[in-house]
């Protein structure tokens, strides 16, 4: 009896740890609306930001951009806040456009659909900019 309730102690001590573990890491991996945290931190999102995954799904055909690697560079963090919103308002008439950014504030994805209607298919963007 006591080896049962040892092992069955051992067991839920493994589980625990585990759980805690997995937890740790599907949080590391939030994305949170990049104007949202703009009015609530102090973020400098001034430097070079790099395109690192640039992908588009159209009519159900998948494509890689060429442009991998194109580099933005802002002076200031004014300037990155503008870039940033024009992306969104460029964007702004589909049906979905998010701008998000990671919990180490050094990713910002830039995600688009849009219903083009029947007959076209559909069109999704997926750009994530990273910061060097």
């Amino acid at each position: 009896m006591k080896k049962t309730r040892l092992f069955g102690m051992l067991v839920l001590a493994a589980a625990l740890v585990f759980g805690a573990v997995s937890c740790k890491q599907d949080a590391g991996r939030s994305w949170d609306d990049l104007f949202e945290v703009l009015d609530s931190e102090n973020l400098d999102l001034s430097g070079t930001w790099e395109i690192t995954e640039d992908t588009m799904k159209l009519a159900g055909y998948d494509a890689e951009s060429h442009n991998i690697g194109q580099k933005n560079v802002f002076k200031t963090h004014n300037d990155a806040v503008f870039f940033f919103e024009q992306l969104k308002d460029m964007y702004s008439s589909n049906d979905e456009c998010k701008l998000t950014i990671n919990d180490d504030r050094n990713q910002i994805e830039l995600y688009v659909f849009k219903d083009t209607g029947p007959g076209y298919g559909n069109t999704e963007i997926t750009t994530v900019y990273t910061k060097k």
